[in-house]
């Protein structure tokens, strides 16, 4: 059995847009108010107050809370995209990490060198490396471990391109064979932070 895992998830359906209940009665939540902040704790935690329509309009009757705009809790103002950043892997007891890292910048620009099969994809700011802590040993027993750390070409091409992998998974480079086998955790994070 192999994992192909996805390079993005779109959480927008499932966080993005989700309000819980009325602030005031519990019932579901059809409207939200970015003015209605109860305290500093509740304005750090959400970006608006939810209530439902009973509520909001009892709350915004007060003079002092006529000029806030409510607007509807049903639609999700904005998605929240993760990027794939980092998959962990197990064979026989041996951890073994692929991370999604800012690529170094080329030692000749390719416009000078032309595009090099081994580089990221072109134009890529990030590029997949393989993170292996035991790769080696010094000195048997009372020695210790010598990390390793390789870069993998053309990963994403593979982890975004997945009609390829399972005919061509024979013909795929070792790196791809072993995260698709072996893949036990997969690490995403906000597009933004990325």
């Amino acid at each position: 059995d192999t994992v192909l895992p996805s390079t993005e998830l779109q959480l927008g359906g499932l966080c993005g847009g989700v309000w819980g209940s009325c602030y005031i009665c519990n019932k579901k939540p059809y409207m939200k108010c970015p003015q209605c902040y109860i305290n500093q704790e509740f304005k750090h935690k959400y970006s608006a107050v939810p209530y439902c329509e009973t509520c909001c309009t009892l709350v915004h009757s007060h003079p002092d809370r006529e000029d806030h705009v409510p607007e509807s809790a049903t639609n999700p103002t904005r998605g929240i995209r993760m990027v794939l950043s980092a998959v962990l892997c197990i064979h026989t007891s041996h951890y073994v990490t692929y991370c999604r890292v800012p690529a170094p910048p080329p030692l000749v620009p390719e416009e000078i060198a032309g595009p090099s099969s081994n580089s990221p994809t072109p134009h890529s700011p990030y590029c997949w490396v393989f993170f292996d802590s035991m790769a080696d040993r010094e000195g048997g027993m009372g020695g210790y471990n010598i990390p390793q750390v390789e870069e993998c070409p053309q990963l994403e091409d593979w982890l975004q391109n997945p009609a390829k992998t399972p005919s061509r998974e024979r013909q795929a480079p070792d790196f791809v064979k072993r995260l698709i086998s072996d893949a036990l955790l997969c690490f995403y994070i906000r597009e933004k932070d990325t």
